[in-house]
């Protein structure tokens, strides 16, 4: 019996050491299920090369959700940022007023609804609506539009017919937004600025659209003080009275006084006129007593910016259509 077990003993020996190296030893066998046994390293410890990684070469984290330690951080813009301009509703333009896009950034639009109304369309998009008249006291069709703010010069029909202009509506909830009206009053939202300027029994108005200052001379009847013309200031744009109240002499003394890059006679008589309006000088009256040059549009809308005025004063006629 000695010698049967030491017989065992030295083959057990010799078949342990002729098993291959690194092989794991076998488990012994068990009647009871198979209990899975985790192959997670230990806490701290260094997770397993894969099988066709050589030993040299470092492993990847595995840790997906944090970045590389090489990796530079993203950069971040120091920029301003500048929210988007918003779209022009159609809805809210005047009749025959040409669509007005987002890239005009630097454009003012402005559109001559006939006698001494006027639509000025900020970049911004703010509306100011100069003087809406009376249908029957000028035999012109209403403005009908919307506006943020209607100017009024005078209280005659003429000048302060409000029922012609609507205030916008707010585009999510549709509620209205308000019209202002001003009659000698100032106002300002986002990039204009109103400011009236006493003409004795009438009012101007000095209106910063954007980039371009546009004086509105309303219905004066006399030439302007020094005083006054201090008050309007530097003028890109003026609006003018040629067919009543000035004549056309003293309309071009106040222009050259004023020194505007261009001039927009309005308060004339045109073709479609009747009643007390058709008794309006026409407007070659105030060109023929003018030295400056003359440009005519083929559309009662221009859409202008700094970088257009010329660069001497020079009247501009709007198209009227009817």
């Amino acid at each position: 019996m000695i010698v049967v077990g030491a017989a065992v003993l030295v083959l057990g020996l010799l078949a342990i050491a002729q098993a291959p190296k690194g092989a794991p030893p076998t488990a012994p066998a068990s009647n009871s299920p198979m209990t899975p046994t985790s192959s997670a390293p230990p806490l701290g410890a260094s997770p397993p090369p894969a099988a066709n990684t050589p030993a040299n070469v470092p492993v990847a984290s595995t840790n997906a959700g944090n970045p590389p330690a090489n990796k530079p951080a993203p950069m971040v813009s120091t920029k301003p940022f500048t929210p988007p301009k918003p779209k022009v509703n159609p809805s809210d333009l005047p009749p025959d007023h040409p669509a007005i896009t987002t890239d005009e950034s630097t454009q003012v639009g402005i559109q001559w609804l006939g006698y001494s109304c006027f639509y000025v369309h900020s970049p911004g998009g703010v509306a100011v609506v100069t003087d809406p008249f009376d249908p029957s006291a000028t035999g012109l069709r209403s403005p009908d539009t919307g506006a943020h703010f209607v100017t009024i010069s005078s209280p005659t029909p003429q000048h302060n017919f409000v029922r012609a202009v609507h205030g916008f509506k707010d585009e999510a909830t549709l509620k209205p937004l308000g019209l202002k009206v001003l009659q000698g009053e100032a106002a300002q939202q986002g990039d204009t600025q109103i400011q009236p300027i006493p003409m004795g029994d009438s009012t101007a108005y000095v209106i910063q659209s954007g980039p371009l200052r546009i004086a509105h001379l309303g219905t004066i009847r006399q030439p302007l003080t020094p005083a006054q013309i201090k008050a309007l200031g530097a003028i890109d744009i003026l609006m003018i009275p040629v067919g009543e109240g000035l004549s056309p002499k003293q309309a071009v003394e106040i222009t050259k006084a004023i020194k505007p890059m261009v001039v927009l006679p309005m308060a004339y008589s045109t073709s479609d006129m009747n009643g007390p309006a058709a008794n309006l000088r026409p407007v070659v009256e105030f060109i023929s007593a003018s030295p400056y040059a003359v440009t005519r549009k083929d559309s009662d809308v221009m859409m202008m910016s700094k970088t257009d005025l010329p660069p001497d004063t020079e009247i501009y006629i709007l198209h009227h259509r009817p």
